[in-house]
């Protein structure tokens, strides 16, 4: 029987260390490229929540107030001082006063950001140049990179939701959906 207090102890080997580090090394290269897909499904997930969660305050605003989201903020387009097709959208100008008070206006306390830490990008477009255009709230992804252009669907890795208008019309679709861009989940 060994005697557990003794102050000679068998150490590992210099062929069990290595073989232990390799074991980690293995496990660890397949358990981090999973938890980082988890994190980036997670942000998609959370963002798609919070686009959600501001078109219902929008659209309870338009009722409460009676009016449409570019009646209430005075813009067609609050996003477009920023964010055209193929801009990078974290721009440390933007937003500025002029900005912040429409997304007030709109209930929101400042500009608000996505899961990536990135502005969601506001574009009341209800009554402009046709009478089919919604309001639309866009991420644009972990590139920062807008690709959805203002009158289409969501491009790149862009996440947008289109809110239904307010003021109906027989001829539209006035329905409320998420798009995802092609590259959301590539």
């Amino acid at each position: 029987m060994k005697n557990l207090f003794s102050l000679t102890q068998d150490g590992f080997s210099l062929v069990e260390l290595l073989v232990a580090v390799a074991i980690i090394g293995v496990l660890s290269s397949l358990a981090i490229p999973s938890y980082e897909e988890f994190v980036y499904r997670t942000r998609v997930k959370l963002t798609i929540s919070q686009l959600i969660s501001h078109a219902n305050g929008i659209i309870a605003l338009r009722v409460v107030e009676d009016k449409t989201a570019t009646e209430i903020s005075g813009s067609l387009c609050s996003r477009c001082s920023i964010a055209v097709a193929g801009d990078y959208a974290y721009n440390f100008n933007w937003p500025n006063l002029l900005a912040q008070q429409r997304y007030r206006s709109l209930g929101f306390e400042g500009v608000p950001s996505d899961a990536w830490g990135s502005y969601l990008l506001l574009d009341e477009n209800e009554g402009e140049w046709s009478d089919c255009r919604g309001d639309a709230i866009t991420s644009v992804g972990r590139d920062f990179l807008f690709s959805a252009s203002s009158a289409t669907d969501a491009q790149g890795d862009d996440i947008r939701i289109w809110i239904p208008r307010y003021r109906k019309s027989s001829v539209c679709n006035d329905t409320r959906w998420v798009q995802l861009g092609p590259d959301v989940f590539n």
